[in-house]
């Protein structure tokens, strides 16, 4: 995207390859720490930490933005970069986190695959619903110019700061696995 609109101006290579460092980090610490993080700090306080990330995530691009309009991509704008990738690796773990909850969630057994299913139609339909949204909001924004290009950065931090406090609220021990029904 240009930087006159709020992007960086970089080219459609160099996000691939920012994408695809994105990919390898976010696979290789999954596979290496996932479940040790889990082990060591429990589901409910990873899940607060991962949805916490979206503060930062938030605040950066508007930063990177303004610096590469003033002063060019430089050594902080790949810094940011950087930090983006790595709080983004950490803000995925978040998903293994709630799906842990969901499936602790299933009263028994045999509930077990329309719980989950209830919860991939309700992600479903966010990640549906959520691009189109982001998208008109920053539009939106830029056109109307709310906060010079940037309001819809305040309208996701307001909701990070929602999903935060909704996080708050999951239990603090998972719930015990279900049993089987007997009889039935």
């Amino acid at each position: 995207m240009p930087l006159d609109i709020g992007g960086l101006g970089l080219t459609p290579s160099t996000i691939g390859y920012i994408m695809g460092t994105y990919g390898c980090f976010t696979g290789v610490l999954h596979a290496v720490a996932f479940g040790r993080i889990v082990r060591s700090v429990g589901e409910r306080r990873l899940f607060i930490c991962s949805m916490s990330t979206f503060l930062p995530l938030f605040i950066l691009p508007p930063i990177m933005s303004i610096g590469a309009e003033r002063y060019g991509i430089n050594w902080f704008t790949w810094a940011c970069i950087g930090t983006m990738i790595v709080l983004l690796a950490f803000m995925v773990m978040g998903f293994g986190c709630i799906f842990m909850f969901v499936i602790s969630s299933s009263p028994n057994k045999k509930s077990l695959g329309a719980t989950n299913g209830l919860s991939q139609t309700t992600v479903s339909f966010a990640r549906a619903v959520g691009p189109a949204m982001a998208t008109s909001l920053f539009s939106l924004s830029v056109e109307k110019n709310v906060l010079g290009g940037y309001g819809v950065y305040i309208f996701f931090l307001l909701l990070s700061c929602l999903a935060i406090v909704l996080a708050t609220h999951l239990p603090r021990d998972m719930w015990p696995e279900p049993e089987d029904d007997v009889g039935c």
